[in-house]
């Protein structure tokens, strides 16, 4: 199982690198990136068509010469997330995240994740907005697939943090899924926000839903703010976890979304990556 590492390409993380981040993510000891497309106000988001692949197509160039896999994008997320209530509102949401899978296709990426569209908020249960939550999230998925299809990009529907919202446990999510009923749209299991619901184990999670879930977004928190932490300094039992990816025979890639340093000197910053990626071996394969 290859071991991947989420880092936005012109940030301050691998960025600092600038076209040697690749190679310093092997260094390091990673054999996949997961990439941060989720600031539709920044490159490569309203770029020329040429532009727009001449900036993609190297950054893919970037990391296959450095032996690489690009394997899921991250698409558009803010906070607060948007509205999506208007007609204008669910255009312009619709708009960015049909950018962000042609993203996905030139960098040669199979997944995106998206988290779930929140028209109210991230506590609309408690106002009985949960059925309209869900219909639009629906309609907006819907219109999203044959975009995705068309492209051969699968979209993985990423679980929340947020109890009072209607698509954002494990099951709830599943649910969702199983409605959509498309080869195209999958799960993507964040470790840290399953946390959030106690009564299930993250590893029962992957053992009930193993066939849905197709990346991982893997970090630890203590089970009330998302904390993405490094695995081991939190609550989730990572030996069982590990037991359960092995059960369900899953196949992609073990992708950490642990906080990296934004900070410091490189030595540093390297050494905590190199860390990072032994802590993730060691949970794989102990």
């Amino acid at each position: 199982m290859k071991i991947g590492i989420s880092f936005v390409p012109t940030g301050n993380t691998y960025g600092r690198y600038g076209d040697n981040r690749y190679k310093k993510l092997r260094e390091h000891g990673f054999g996949a990136a997961d990439l941060s497309y989720a600031n539709t106000k920044a490159m490569p988001y309203g770029l020329s068509d040429k532009d727009f692949c001449d900036m993609l197509s190297h950054e893919r160039a970037l990391a296959k010469e450095a032996g690489i896999e690009i394997s899921q994008i991250h698409g558009p997320w803010c906070w607060p997330p948007p509205a999506c209530r208007t007609a204008e509102e669910k255009e312009h949401s619709i708009s960015d995240a049909k950018e962000s899978i042609r993203i996905a296709a030139v960098l040669g990426a199979k997944y995106i994740v998206v988290h779930p569209f929140m028209p109210y908020g991230h506590e609309e249960k408690a106002a009985g907005l949960g059925e309209d939550t869900w219909e639009i999230n629906l309609a907006i998925f819907r219109e999203l697939l044959p975009v995705a299809k068309e492209n051969g990009v699968t979209i993985c529907l990423e679980n929340m943090p947020f109890p009072l919202l209607s698509i954002a446990s494990a099951d709830e999510t599943v649910r969702f899924i199983e409605e959509i009923g498309d080869d195209n749209f999958k799960m993507c299991l964040d470790t840290g926000h399953a946390a959030f619901y106690p009564e299930v184990s993250v590893g029962d999670v992957v053992r009930k839903y193993g066939k849905h879930i197709k990346v991982l977004h893997v970090h630890d928190n203590h089970g009330e703010r998302d904390e993405h932490l490094c695995p081991g300094l939190g609550i989730i039992d990572w030996q069982d976890f590990a037991a359960a990816l092995r059960e369900v025979r899953y196949d992609g890639v073990f992708s950490l979304e642990a906080r990296l340093q934004q900070g410091g000197s490189d030595e540093i910053f390297e050494d905590k990556c190199r860390e990072f990626c032994r802590i993730a071996d060691e949970i794989i394969n102990r």
